[in-house]
């Protein structure tokens, strides 16, 4: 089995051959007082990869208001990024891709060592 220190030294590898800076805006949803209030974030800048999955064609999502067709997109993060995805958290970004919001953060673990996080992106405009 790989060690920590090599999966964390092969996924900065993997994002420096095409490293993009993004600036995340953060939106989080707490609760107080019985009440939930929207709080909004901007975090300091942080270099990863985006990437489209080779495997993968265009998704087609067919709802009540139309027919969707979605190109799906991944984001590789070293172990330190902080990107979070959940119930209460949305994150999103600005690049010259376009706009992207992350849907779900896949940490990858070594050892019960979080070496790095593989993100799942829906691209919004």
């Amino acid at each position: 089995m790989v060690s920590p220190e090599a999966r964390k030294a092969h996924i900065q590898a993997l994002i420096d051959m095409n490293p993009t800076e993004i600036v995340i805006r953060r939106v989080e949803r707490v609760e107080a007082d019985g009440a939930y209030t929207t709080t909004e974030t901007t975090l300091p800048p942080q270099q990863v990869r985006i990437f489209r999955d080779a495997g993968t064609n265009d998704s087609v999502v067919v709802t009540e208001a139309g027919v969707e067709y979605r190109t799906d997109y991944f984001m590789l993060a070293p172990a330190g990024a902080d990107i979070r995805a959940d119930v209460n958290t949305r994150d999103s970004f600005t690049n010259e891709t376009g706009q992207f919001e992350v849907v779900d953060v896949i940490p990858s673990v070594v050892k019960g060592i979080v070496c790095g996080y593989q993100c799942q992106l829906v691209r919004v405009k």
